[in-house]
């Protein structure tokens, strides 16, 4: 066959390739695997950032109108503090998930509970080490007294799977390029119907008002799941 050798022709394929060449650079960027929580993340990452943004610039115009050293200094202090209080918050749901992945659902849950998180490092000093003591202390009563933990207690026998690991097809333009990984915390079959429960534990600090609005936020990940 012969080739259509017009300028104009051979213009249309330079821009259809240029275009090729930039979506396989952007998939090029992407990372091969990525877990499904962080793939969840990134399809609102452009509304997040637009936000953040927003706030910015609030930051910014106060900040115009009084000392800047003072204010380096006090954004430095906060900005420690969150870190701590981040580091922490992620030890705490590593420390609350591990638990409940490893209770033995056949045997009594609320000494496994004290024996797991009551006795969290007594050893360790500083400020991080307080505020995780302080912080696991105060989840273990909510964790004794809450729904979840009742309702493992009436799952023995029902469970399906723990940790079960899984691998999902790459969605949409952001994400893995080439799988979603993830670990399912808990499969189990609703005793009072048969169906199949998919169950996923999240350590978020929530008001009860929020719940909805908290849940949304996660439904992209219960989704791929």
């Amino acid at each position: 066959a012969e080739e259509d050798l017009r300028p104009e022709a051979m213009a249309g394929e330079l821009a259809m390739l240029a275009e090729e060449r930039t979506r396989a650079a952007a998939i090029m960027e992407r990372p091969i695997t990525l877990s499904v929580v962080a793939g969840a993340e990134l399809q609102k990452a452009d509304t997040d950032a637009e936000e953040e943004a927003s706030e910015a610039c609030i930051v910014n115009t106060g900040a115009s109108v009084v000392d800047e050293a003072a204010v380096g200094s006090k954004v430095e202090v906060a900005d420690e503090l969150s870190e701590l209080r981040r580091r922490v918050a992620l030890d705490v749901g590593s420390r609350i998930h591990r638990t409940l992945e490893e209770l033995l659902l056949d045997e009594p849950l609320a000494p496994q509970l004290r024996a797991r998180l009551g006795g969290a490092p007594t050893n360790e000093e500083g400020e991080e080490a307080r505020l995780l003591r302080e912080t696991l202390a105060a989840w273990l009563p909510r964790l004794l007294r809450s729904r979840l933990v009742a309702r493992l207690g009436d799952l023995h026998g029902h469970v399906l799977g723990r940790e079960v690991p899984l691998i999902v097809a790459p969605k949409g333009e952001v994400g893995a390029a080439g799988a979603g990984v993830g670990t399912i915390d808990l499969i189990y079959r609703e005793p009072s119907d048969g169906r199949v429960v998919i169950v996923d534990y999240k350590t978020d600090r929530v008001p009860l008002g929020a719940v909805g609005s908290r849940a949304e936020r996660h439904r992209a990940q219960a989704e791929r799941y």
